[in-house]
């Protein structure tokens, strides 16, 4: 029994010198050989490539300096909502100089325009130097927001380094959560609200009206030329109504 408790006295020492040396100890040397004690401090923190502590809610891109005056070539794309905002976008387009393809897709939903090549067949026709996405009113109340996920990522990818914008479906009901996931992935400024407009609607309780449709892309457009989006692009109001030289594509649900 004397063996063990000698054997237990001669382990808790160095085990008690190196503890005290942890926590009081800065630096000593052994010989010639300095040993200093280990700062953890950082451990855990996101650094940089400078090594510095950085905010992680400070990596939001920058907001734009001024609006880009360019003419565009724009493809506005999405679903049956793209029926209604078509004909004043195509006003603010033209008193803009901008050019206006519009893409109506009916009952489409991300999953179509994510996985098929519509959408690589148009840009490739267009070759569009902005994009405006009207879609999700058809997956308002879907489940499986995973592959909603999946879709939104899929046609964001697609679009590649060309700027554009997703204007939210305007909601006439609450949401199962497809707009926060466009959020997610396009990014807050990449996204016009419009589930809290008040919009009269039609006799679907959905489409907003022609003189409500109006009213919408207005405020779209006012938004579009604020520093507010990522690329803002001039899109003032037309003073007077201008001829419109925008092309119009249809398209059918797919059976």
């Amino acid at each position: 029994m004397k063996t063990y408790v000698k054997l237990f006295f001669l382990l808790a020492i160095p085990l008690m010198l190196l503890v005290g040396w942890f926590f009081l100890v800065e630096r000593m040397e052994w010989g010639s050989v300095p040993f200093s004690r280990a700062d953890f401090s950082a451990l855990g923190a996101d650094t940089g490539a400078s090594g510095k502590l950085e905010n992680l809610d400070d990596a939001t891109p920058p907001v734009a300096k001024e609006i880009d005056t360019t003419a565009h070539r724009i493809l506005f794309f999405g679903d049956s909502m793209v029926e209604g905002l078509k004909g004043m976008m195509a006003q603010h387009a033209a008193a803009n100089g901008h050019e206006l393809t519009s893409i109506i897709w009916y009952s489409s939903t991300t999953d179509w325009w994510a996985n098929t090549d519509t959408l690589q067949h148009f840009i490739q026709e267009v070759r569009p130097t902005y994009i405006l996405i009207c879609l999700g009113a058809n997956e308002l109340f879907v489940r499986d927001l995973l592959a909603v996920d999946k879709n939104i990522a899929n046609i964001v990818r697609q679009i590649g380094k060309t700027p554009f914008a997703w204007i939210s479906p305007p909601n006439w009901k609450e949401d199962t959560g497809i707009n926060e996931l466009i959020i997610k992935n396009v990014g807050a400024d990449r996204y016009f609200d419009s589930r809290h407009l008040e919009l009269a609607r039609r006799s679907d309780h959905a489409h907003p009206t022609p003189a409500a449709a109006v009213q919408w892309c207005n405020k779209v457009c006012a938004w579009l030329s604020t520093l507010q989006p990522r690329h803002p692009i001039r899109m003032q109001k037309p003073v007077d109504k201008v001829k419109r030289s925008s092309r119009v594509v249809v398209l059918q649900p797919m059976s």
